[in-house]
């Protein structure tokens, strides 16, 4: 650690910390100081290292940051700025605050912008921020968070009592007008078999810092059974009552309360704040619409679940299990209370954000004109169909699953009796020998150079092995460099796309395409080919979709949609089942997706350009109706008429 100013060490209030220190490095502030008129003799500078380390990792700032924490016991320093950065030579970009990055954990890209932050008795500003410093550096209390939440006003209530259940619902039913409304779950998918609802959050629009935090299903708090069935009806009793709910992905929360307590989806009068927000912010780039990066970048709140999202990376780190199988009840119960409580009281401020973004918006009042008038019927049939999900025929996609797995065998077979990958198996091999024999020639040349003889063994081919050097390859299509000669020296076909770095060729399955493409008689390249899209038809379609359909509690087939689109067009994921092809990979899937055992049938409907044909009625745009009335229906072909002759009759006129 090196300090700059020393003899500031007893004036001043806050500490710049950076990665290393100069005279040079100060001068760069000099005017950012002058501008916020900042005291300088309030500024002690610290350097953390002798100089800036090519890679910072999380334990170097934690050695350095405690002896920085033992320096400040005996000053008056209350604000510490991180200015902790270095330029990572590998990916070319400067890696700025690293201690919020690698310390705190948090999004550095949400914190360099906006809000102070408090750890360890101080008061952290991310980078450095001229107006903040000037504004905290005097005083040991934050003066502003830069957040309307204040995060330590929290009431988070927990409920688990029978009776004291039964009086927050009745006085929710009587007193509150509009309800900010969330669950914790197992599983993000409600359709799971094992899928249970751990808590239920609710607040009061009028009390905004309260959250009643119910405890319906967790496995690490005992409640009773009356308990469970009074927390069903209640939630159901209050969705259902007409007040306005608001929930931040209403399709989430809606489809699990849908299926463990009976609520009828067309009986709540839903908000869902994430398509509002979206509605509000729509441009022609996507903007973020999660409730935590939404509510930090409008300075609702800062983002308060941090520590868990640490603590589940920790968790799957050390239990070496995938993010996707982390459930919330290894969180502890109470860091998963104040997350889920904090949930619903930052949701009430929230929906102030919408609504003042909504009295400023340009076009009107998109709550009400979007979605009270248009978006929240069709939302409530969405999540409808979300919840029924769709039949799924898990015999014929068992057939499916064999057939293609056969095929793809068939395919590794023919692949291994190709005479190119046999070429390109015996290039391999000769490699392999000769890289042998140069191993030999060094042992012998460096004991020669010792005054030595080297006694160890030949490299002898029919031993078929030289130290860790096998002389039988076998060809292995997930090595570039297996490709590499199979392509270039093999089939001597030329290199159609480059890595910029090392010149070398590109081989992934975009290329090998490609290859397939240029040259389809070569037998190897069509084998590929096929075996490719009969890998992805396996591995994208009929393998996650009978494991899904496996495990939902109806058999049936349940993806997710949400108008988040910027054109405000459906989503689907989990599975996506809008982008399934007519013809190519996921096309004999469409098969599992039927309602011959019930006797009942499924319809889809494709309306063919229907963006045009509603354009063209809302506008009766004259010449475009012209060729509508003479045939000309294709909207392609339209609009391309329309454009050339609109050119023409402007050249006309300026002629």
């Amino acid at each position: 650690m090196k300090i700059l100013n020393e003899p500031m060490l007893h004036t001043a209030t806050t500490v710049i910390l950076r990665s290393s220190i100069s005279s040079s490095d100060v001068s760069k502030y000099r005017s950012w100081i002058s501008e916020h008129k900042i005291n300088p003799k309030q500024l002690l500078w610290v350097g953390l290292f002798d100089k800036t380390p090519a890679t910072i990792g999380k334990g170097e700032l934690q050695t350095a940051l405690e002896d920085v924490y033992e320096m400040l016991k005996v000053t008056n320093i209350h604000t510490i700025v991180d200015d902790v950065g270095y330029f990572d030579t590998k990916t070319k970009n400067y890696k700025p605050s690293q201690i919020f990055d690698k310390v705190f954990s948090k999004d550095t890209s949400l914190w360099s912008n906006r809000g102070i932050y408090k750890f360890n008795g101080f008061k952290w500003i991310c980078g450095f921020r001229g107006q903040a410093i000037a504004r905290e550096m005097n005083t040991r209390e934050i003066i502003d968070t830069e957040f309307v939440v204040d995060i330590e006003k929290a009431n988070i209530v927990r409920v688990t009592d029978d009776n004291q259940a039964k009086e927050i619902f009745k006085k929710l039913h009587k007193e509150a007008s509009e309800i900010c409304f969330d669950t914790e779950t197992r599983h993000s998918k409600f359709e799971r078999v094992d899928a249970t609802i751990y808590t239920v959050q609710i607040t009061d629009r009028n009390d905004p810092y309260t959250s009643y935090v119910f405890y319906p299903d967790h496995p690490k708090v005992k409640v009773s059974e009356t308990f469970k069935d009074i927390v069903a009806k209640g939630t159901k009793w209050l969705l259902e009552s007409g007040k306005k709910i608001y929930a931040h992905n209403f399709g989430f929360d809606g489809t699990q309360v849908m299926r463990h307590y009976g609520v009828d989806i067309y009986k709540v009068n839903a908000y869902c704040t994430m398509n509002i927000y979206h509605f509000l912010v729509n441009t022609y780039s996507d903007v973020g619409v999660g409730l935590k990066e939404s509510a930090f970048v409008n300075g609702v709140a800062p983002d308060w679940e941090t520590e868990l999202d640490e603590y589940k990376k920790q968790y799957c780190r050390d239990h070496k299990i995938k993010d996707e199988d982390f459930l919330y009840e290894y969180f502890d119960v109470k860091d998963l209370e104040l997350y889920a409580g904090l949930d619903t009281i930052v949701l009430a401020h929230y929906v102030d954000m919408l609504e003042e973004k909504s009295r400023n918006h340009p076009a009107g009042d998109i709550i009400k004109i979007t979605w009270e008038d248009n978006w929240q019927s069709v939302m409530q049939s969405i999540w409808q169909m979300m919840f029924k999900g769709v039949p799924f025929d898990l015999e014929e996609a068992y057939k499916q699953r064999d057939a293609l797995i056969s095929e793809i065998e068939d395919m590794q077979q023919r692949i291994s009796e190709d005479k190119s990958i046999k070429q390109t198996e015996r290039v391999l091999s000769d490699r392999a020998w000769k890289k042998a024999l140069l191993e030999y020639k060094k042992k012998v040349d460096a004991a020669k150079a010792k005054g030595k003889e080297f006694k160890g063994a030949k490299p002898d081919r029919e031993k078929g092995k030289y130290g860790s050097i096998t002389f039988d390859v076998k060809y292995n299509d997930a090595s570039s460099a297996h490709k590499a000669i199979l392509i270039l020296d093999v089939l001597a076909l030329p290199i159609i796309e480059a890595n910029k770095k090392s010149g070398t060729a590109k081989l992934g399955e975009e290329q090998m395409n490609k290859y397939y493409e240029m040259r389809p008689d070569i037998e190897i390249l069509n084998i590929f080919s096929k075996r490719a899209k009969l890998s992805k038809s396996l591995n994208t379609y009929t393998l996650p979709w009978i494991e899904l359909v496996e495990n939902s509690y109806d058999k049936r087939l349940h993806s997710s949609f949400n108008p988040t689109a910027t054109s405000l067009r459906l989503r689907s994921f989990s599975p996506n089942l809008l982008n399934i092809t007519a013809r190519g990979e996921g096309s004999i899937i469409k098969k599992c997706i039927s309602g011959r055992k019930d006797g009942k049938l499924v319809l889809q409907a494709d309306y063919s350009s229907l963006e045009e044909r509603v354009a063209l009625l809302l506008h009766r745009d004259p010449v475009k109706m012209k060729f509508k009335e003479l045939g000309v229906s294709d909207p392609h072909s339209v609009s391309a008429i329309t454009v050339s002759y609109t050119h023409l009759r402007a050249h006309e006129t300026v002629l």
